[in-house]
């Protein structure tokens, strides 16, 4: 079975009241998102990770799709992955 990754966001620093507000928000996001990229794609095994998490993963992949918080660092994604394909994902849209 191929193998997905789901790239949702950078390793958070930031540990304030906001922050933390923020990333509950984002994490339902997320997991509407990660279940709507699963249900797209059923062929792959996919794995949900943050990006210094996908940086590290051992395996190459044969997609990974990033949210849009990750999506500036898609170079950096491709330096590592160069014959991966990567997709941007926006998990702020309505999902149908």
């Amino acid at each position: 079975m191929a193998v997905g990754i789901f790239v949702t966001e950078m390793d958070r620093l930031d540990y304030q009241g906001g922050a933390i507000v923020n990333a509950v928000l984002n994490g339902q996001y997320y997991k509407k998102a990660f279940a709507h990229i699963q249900a797209e794609f059923p062929e792959y095994d996919w794995h949900e990770l943050k990006l210094s998490e996908t940086l590290d993963y051992k395996e190459k992949p044969d997609l990974i799709i990033v949210s849009r918080n990750v999506v500036p660092f898609i170079s950096a994604i491709k330096q590592h992955f160069p014959e991966v394909k990567v997709a941007d994902y926006d998990t702020w849209a309505k999902q149908k």
